[in-house]
């Protein structure tokens, strides 16, 4: 029988013989998939602008009783105008509770670096908190630029990785100016 031409099988059914033929022409294919690999790598790309990096000396690393529930899912809103960084989200102890820090887009201050807050689990199991802090052009901690815009962030419950609800405090838009006490 020629290849490709439907057969009757015991069953009943018709069978295509030989080669799988698709039911969509190899440039549709072809075409769909290239469009499909273009809006992954532009969607998944992760590359909001961001302040020049530095990272956090270990001094600045304090004991922690319990480390941040995991982060809050977060609705990033288009770039402002005058706004040239994206600060994601991060938690703030306050009060024994960890609060939520809204991401938020900023101007970043002339020859400023930004350092993201950081927790840490020390060779003795401790864990470690250090909050973000901006840094002037000498080095040394400046004030936090304002935010120009803020994202959205779910309301709903956080669970820790027991599955646990965690008891969190609501989300902040700006951060307490203090650092808390160790």
């Amino acid at each position: 029988m020629p290849q490709g031409r439907p057969s009757i099988a015991p069953d009943g059914l018709a069978r295509t013989l030989g080669r799988p033929r698709s039911c969509f022409p190899a440039q549709v294919v072809k075409t769909l998939a290239c469009a499909l690999g273009l809006l992954m790598s532009m969607g998944c790309s992760g590359s909001l602008p961001h302040p020049a990096y530095l990272a956090q000396p270990s001094s600045a690393l304090a004991p922690i009783d319990d480390p941040p529930p995991p982060g809050r899912v977060e609705t990033v809103p288009d770039m402002p105008r005058g706004a040239d960084a994206w600060i994601p989200g991060e938690w703030i102890p306050r009060h024994g509770r960890w609060y939520w820090l809204l991401g938020r887009w900023v101007k970043t201050p002339p020859g400023a670096k930004y350092s993201p807050w950081v927790v840490v689990q020390a060779h003795d199991g401790s864990t470690l908190f250090a909050p973000s802090v901006w840094t002037g052009a000498d080095g040394k901690p400046i004030p936090p630029p304002p935010a120009i815009a803020f994202a959205a962030a779910n309301g709903e419950a956080v669970f820790d990785a027991q599955g646990e609800k965690q008891d969190t405090g609501r989300a902040l838009e700006n951060a307490p100016h203090a650092p808390p006490p160790p």
